[in-house]
């Protein structure tokens, strides 16, 4: 078993406290989140992830608690220091994160994040370089206008910026929302293949499937809580827990439902693939019994 990449402890958050307004977004939250693992954040909106995320990124203050992260911690009384050291470890992709492009050219957008973290030109050219080749984006548009591109190609552009700072962790908020079911696929088959660099990577999503198919682990939070830390196929295989918490079941699982009440025997299939096997197994048991 891996180490923790971020350890949280009673981790607290209230939006506009010591006001009439006040609302408390997180409650205790106590949470490791693996090194080199991909990692799913679920639950319904205004269940907390992003509340979350943003604190772990250092962009919101814990009202109490502590987040440690490669010997970085920060609380409550944490510097500008502090948040600035946890910041620089990680990635934060931003849902349509498109929206915040604004260079002339695609690698000036991409180089942006390196250039303020104080490197050369040369340095920010070339790392905008490596993570621009890193995401397959077509050479001959680095000088284009990110303007230009279509919807896919913006999105890359502007993971591009954030992996050109070479985090060692990498957060994305619904990093598919918006875009077409190809676009979708190969922007987690992209992940998949920064997690198997080693890039420890979370992502918000309420895309079941997404969580089956590439999560080793996943987070469901309701009203601000931890409703459940597990695998993918420990939280489907609970059903009543997956009501409760207010979340879709992958479309495999439902259709698998079905089957099942017809007589079909299954067994929680996560994917196509788990379905297509269970249901051809289930086939050849009834073909030899009735041989019987």
């Amino acid at each position: 078993m891996g180490k923790p990449a971020i350890n949280i402890q009673k981790l607290n958050y209230i939006y506009g406290g010591e006001t009439a307004f006040a609302y408390q977004a997180l409650h205790n939250i106590n949470l490791d989140i693996m090194e080199n693992e991909i990692t799913a954040i679920v639950g319904q909106t205004g269940s907390g992830k992003s509340t979350l995320m943003q604190l772990v990124d250092g962009l919101l203050v814990p009202t109490s608690g502590k987040i440690q992260l490669n010997g970085v911690t920060v609380t409550s009384q944490s510097s500008k220091a502090d948040f600035t050291k946890l910041r620089q470890q990680i990635g934060f992709v931003f849902q349509f994160p498109e929206s915040q492009l604004f260079a002339d050219t695609v690698l000036q957008d991409v180089m942006f994040g390196p250039s303020n973290l104080g490197m050369s030109q040369d340095q920010a050219r070339q790392q905008a370089i490596d993570a621009l080749q890193l995401l397959k984006f077509p050479s001959d548009l680095f000088d284009q206008s990110p303007f230009q591109l279509s919807g896919g190609q913006m999105r890359r552009v502007a993971i591009a910026g954030v992996l050109a700072m070479k985090p060692k962790i990498l957060i994305l908020d619904e990093p598919t929302a918006g875009l077409d079911p190809n676009g979708q696929h190969e922007l987690m088959q992209l992940i998949k293949q920064l997690h198997e660099q080693e890039t420890t990577i979370i992502f918000i999503t309420h895309q079941m499937e997404q969580v089956v198919q590439y999560a080793n682990r996943v987070v469901a939070l309701q009203n601000g809580k931890i409703a459940f830390e597990g695998t993918p196929r420990q939280l489907f295989d609970n059903q009543d827990l997956v009501l409760k918490i207010g979340l879709a079941e992958p479309h495999t699982l439902s259709f698998a439902r079905q089957l099942e009440k017809q007589g079909l025997s299954l067994h929680t299939p996560l994917t196509i693939t788990e379905l297509a096997d269970q249901i051809a197994s289930t086939k050849r048991k009834r073909m030899i019994n009735d041989g019987k």
